[in-house]
C-alpha cells in the first residue's frame, strides 16, 4: 500500500505508525515535491506544528551527493531490513547528442 501525504496529520500517523512497526514492508509514505522543502542539502517534509515533540520533532531526508535538488519529483519512505529506505523518484533529463 502506497499512501500519498498531504496532510500533517495525516503524516505524522503514518510515520509514527510506520516506525513502530518497521517490519512491515507494505507501509510505504510518498511524500510529492510540492511537501517538501530543501535547505542545507536535505529535504525536509512538511509537518505539523502541533506535533508532539516527544513523537516527531524534525525530518531531514539526506540528498546523496548525485543527486541534484531541483531532480526530485517525488520521495518514498520505507522499511527494508529493519530500516527505513528512502527512494529518490527524479524526473528524465535529455542529453543533448551534439
Amino acid at each position: 500500500m502506497s499512501q500519498n501525504v498531504k496532510s500533517p496529520k495525516l503524516l505524522r500517523l503514518l510515520l509514527y505508525e510506520t516506525l513502530r512497526e518497521r517490519n512491515d514492508r507494505s507501509k510505504l509514505l510518498t511524500f510529492p515535491r510540492q511537501a517538501l522543502n530543501y535547505k542545507d542539502g536535505c529535504f525536509h517534509p512538511s509537518i505539523s506544528r502541533d506535533t508532539k515533540p516527544h513523537l516527531l520533532t524534525e525530518i531531514k531526508l539526506h540528498l546523496p551527493e548525485f543527486i541534484d535538488s531541483d531532480w526530485v519529483k517525488e520521495v518514498t519512505v520505507r522499511p527494508y531490513l529493519g530500516e527505513l529506505w528512502i527512494d529518490w523518484v527524479i524526473v528524465a533529463i535529455a542529453l543533448n547528442g551534439t
